[in-house]
């Protein structure tokens, strides 16, 4: 006996009912996770490019459900709340004079990694494939609104995370590639570096991981993403000596192919117009070009003035770094500038700030991702670590989706080579 088509509508749920009946806590987890995919949606104008809304909710969750942090594996535990302690007593030491935005802004780089990595860890064990797949959706709805940026018009969707109106045309004007969802080509180039490289941790599709990586050159058209790719293969070549003579081949096919890649590319294009000048004039152009020259000092020589200074801990605050900054524009001529607003260094930001007291967290964090096993993971966790040496800071949400997914295919590797084909229900060492 057939069943009326009006009852079975009648029984079937909406998709607002169906909405209503979903766990408070999944709500919770599916907006920290939407941050992390997308972290540059402003939901109100703000002048910083990661909004904090992540942050925000992952602190939520931590608050309703107070196992979300001890959850996270002992060493991960004991480091992520370690460093966390340490922002707040230097921002309480701040706080004590006068207190700039921009040192309120260092704080979340302390903060951010406990709360976002343990929020996303802890779905990845409630829920792992949902996660992988709304990665997987993320990653299209980047490239789709870059694809159509590229075709169609450059500032589609650009409301989102500006209100500047004509930013994406005159991102384009100047030679460089769309924005896709970010507030600038580079930005989003790291971004999709990351996500592509949380799908293969999470044993999705590697064509999915491939495509991303492949967009940072062709649709974000980002020489720092090249620059992350190379120095990436540089350390995880010098730690497999097996793949040492590879790595170097390697560099000396880049070197053959640059001119043809440039000529593909365009010399209008500002990677065309830059791998061109590196194949005439050497690695010497690297500290000629003002905006390679910039990245690759805000990379390292606030690293190396701290050593010079023998790792003492100078604080977060903004009035330091500007003599900081000064002291080494002075000492070394061939740097053309550095950011006013801070190490231009992700991981470089706890050594400055920190002093020897930051120096636990970044081993640590060269511990992770230094650690995964087989040849495309390793590298990709590599490639992430690099991601982070540059002036892509760890308040960004998406760290934490990283660390987690890191700690997840860790975990699970355990457990299949323990014979279990379910991640572990307890904490790991």
């Amino acid at each position: 006996m057939s069943v009326p088509a009006t009852a079975m509508q009648q029984e079937r749920p909406g998709p607002l009912r169906r909405l209503a009946h979903v766990p408070v806590v999944d709500l919770v987890y599916l907006a920290v996770l939407f941050f992390c995919l997308f972290p540059y949606v402003q939901l109100v104008p703000l002048s910083s490019y990661t909004q904090p809304y992540g942050f925000l909710m992952a602190a939520v969750l931590a608050m309703l459900w107070p196992g979300t942090i001890p959850g996270l594996p002992k060493l991960d535990l004991v480091l992520l709340v370690y460093i966390a302690a340490l922002g707040c007593v230097m921002f309480s030491i701040e706080f004590v004079g006068t207190l700039d935005m921009r040192e309120a802004s260092f704080l979340l780089s302390y903060l951010t990694p406990l709360v976002t990595t343990a929020a996303c860890y802890a779905f990845l064990r409630r829920s792992p494939e949902l996660v992988r797949k709304c990665v997987i959706y993320a990653i299209f709805a980047w490239l789709g609104v870059s694809v159509l940026q590229y075709l169609i018009s450059p500032t589609f969707l650009t409301f989102l995370i500006t209100s500047n109106s004509e930013l994406g045309s005159d991102i384009v004007a100047s030679g460089r590639g769309v924005i896709g969802l970010a507030p600038e080509p580079t930005h989003a180039a790291f971004h999709i570096i990351l996500l592509g490289a949380v799908v293969a941790f999470l044993g999705g599709p590697l064509w999915v991981t491939l495509m991303a990586l492949c967009s940072t050159l062709l649709v974000y058209r980002s020489a720092s993403a090249i620059l992350v790719f190379a120095i990436a293969l540089l350390i995880w070549g010098g730690l497999r000596p097996f793949w040492r003579s590879w790595v170097l081949g390697a560099v000396v096919l880049a070197a053959l192919i640059a001119r043809p890649l440039a000529q593909l590319l365009g010399d209008s294009t500002r990677i065309g117009s830059l791998m061109g000048q590196l194949s005439e004039g050497g690695l010497g152009l690297l500290v000629a070009d003002y905006s390679t020259n910039i990245r690759l000092a805000g990379m390292f020589m606030p690293i190396y003035h701290a050593f010079e200074n023998y790792l003492m801990p100078q604080g977060i605050s903004i009035e330091r770094w500007g003599e900081i900054r000064s002291e080494i524009l002075s000492q070394y001529s061939w740097i053309m500038d550095l950011s006013f607003a801070g190490p231009a260094t992700g991981w470089g930001l706890f050594i400055v700030q920190g002093g020897f007291l930051g120096v636990p967290f970044v081993i640590y964090g060269a511990y992770r991702f230094f650690g995964l096993r087989g040849v495309v993971l390793s590298y990709l966790a590599v490639a992430c670590f690099v991601v982070f040496m540059n002036q892509f800071y760890v308040s960004t949400p998406a760290f934490g989706l990283v660390l987690a997914a890191i700690l997840y295919s860790g975990s699970r590797d355990r457990s299949v080579a323990a014979g279990d084909n379910q991640p572990p229900a307890g904490n790991n060492s």
